[in-house]
């Protein structure tokens, strides 16, 4: 097992010790790229942008359980 292999276990087993607080920061990371996005399309894209945080948030927050799986 190299290197690399180890430090993602370890930040698996970190992410799944702390699991609140990854979903908590994930869904700011979130907030901040839609606001971003709704920023710069406006209004005429945000029902998109919603639809997309939504997605991501299911793909990358605790209990999402579809992982390697592809979005519809």
């Amino acid at each position: 097992m190299g290197m690399f292999d180890k430090m993602k276990d370890k930040a698996g087993e970190l992410a799944n010790e702390h699991d609140d607080q990854v979903e908590q920061q994930s869904d700011a990371a979130l907030d901040r790229g839609k606001r971003m996005a709704d920023e710069r399309l406006g209004d005429q894209h945000a029902e998109q942008v919603d639809k997309g945080r939504d997605i991501l948030d299911d793909r990358i927050g605790s209990g999402g359980g579809d992982e390697g799986q592809t979005p519809p």
